[in-house]
This record gives structure tokens, C-alpha cells and sequence, in this order.
């Protein structure tokens, strides 16, 4: 699972650990392959190159409980917070357009067909005011090209996704983006 820059890897259950990657580094597995749980094999989820470790037992780390270890530690090295559900406000849109179904967040598979793609005009960022992070509209979404510069391709016409082509580098951008329902797919863009 994703969240933000980090890939978890989660082996559940008592005495079994949790192994933390970052996405905006290469993995040391490859999901479109048959992966190992022997520790640093070929493809293996167990790998001693993480960022994270944590194990699920009680009473270690002056910590009761691991859940409440995991937890904290979550929120303080990566701002996640579990337990929180962040809430959907309804984008003010005319009328829905129809588009190509997305794909589930954990689909493998990007749009297999390739455009053309434009950038968008850049403006200064004082003349452009900070894009909501919440509502998400084509309008929106322009405006935050224009103010960071990026490049959008919308390939919802072909059955395909709308790609938002940059690396994960800018938090606010990042911050945005996953408001937005956008997948960081690494070395393609944000996608939805």
C-alpha cells in the first residue's frame, strides 16, 4: 500500500513486522513479479533497504500497545494519521462529464496510449491564487498547472486517465494532488 512517499509493506499479526520504502526511491521488488518474504532475496518485501522497521509486539519502545506505536510513528515521520477520514466536499461543477472508468488505486496498469503533450503556460505565482485542495475541477486543476508550471494530459477521450506529468517533489503539489483522488504512479505523474 501507498501513502504519500512511503510504500508499506505489512506482515501482520503478533511478532511479525511492518517494512517501510520510499516511493521516490526504486524498490526492491517489483509487484508485476512473483515476490518473496525471505529476507534481502531477489524481490523479496523483506528487504534490509527500508526506511521504516517496526515489529508488532507490546511493550517495546516504551510503547503498550504497537498499535499505538505504528500510529504515532506514522503521523510523526509522514503526517499520516490513521483513524482520520478525511472529508469529501462535492466539487462545484455544471454538469458531470462522462469519462473512461479509473482504475483502482492499486492497478498496475497506466493508459497504454500516448499523446502529444502541451505544457501549460506558466504565470507568476502571485498573480495566481492557491488552488483549493479540496473540489476538484478542471478549472482548478488548470489553475494549479499554470501557478506550478506543470503539464496535464488529459487522455479520458481514449479510455485513458488524466495524467498530471511531474515527479512527487513539491509537497504542496503532492498535497493537492491527493486531495484531488490523483495516484502517483513514480517516473510517470499523478493519475486519476
Amino acid at each position: 500500500m501507498t501513502m504519500g512517499p512511503l510504500v508499506a509493506v505489512e506482515f501482520g499479526g503478533m511478532g511479525n513486522a511492518f517494512y517501510g520504502y520510499d516511493e521516490r526511491n526504486v524498490r526492491p521488488f517489483d509487484m508485476s513479479e512473483p515476490v518473496l518474504t525471505t529476507k534481502n532475496a531477489r524481490n523479496s518485501l523483506k528487504h534490509s533497504h527500508r526506511m521504516l522497521w517496526m515489529q508488532h509486539q507490546d511493550g517495546i519502545k516504551g510503547w503498550n500497545k504497537w498499535e499505538e506505536m505504528f500510529e504515532a510513528t506514522l503521523k510523526k515521520e509522514f503526517d499520516i494519521k490513521p483513524n482520520v477520514v478525511p472529508q469529501r466536499v462535492p466539487a462545484r461543477v455544471a454538469a458531470p462529464q462522462p469519462h473512461a472508468p479509473v482504475p483502482p488505486a492499486h492497478s498496475a496498469a497506466p493508459p497504454r496510449a500516448a499523446a502529444p503533450t502541451q505544457p501549460v503556460p506558466r504565470t507568476p505565482p502571485a498573480a495566481t491564487p492557491a488552488p483549493a485542495t479540496n473540489g476538484f475541477s478542471m478549472a482548478s486543476l488548470a489553475s494549479l498547472a499554470r501557478a506550478r508550471n506543470l503539464t496535464v494530459e488529459d487522455l479520458s477521450d481514449r479510455n485513458g486517465n488524466l495524467w498530471v506529468r511531474t515527479g512527487d517533489n513539491d509537497l504542496h503539489v503532492n498535497k493537492v494532488l491527493l486531495a484531488w483522488k490523483f495516484t502517483y504512479r513514480h517516473g510517470k505523474g499523478w493519475w486519476r
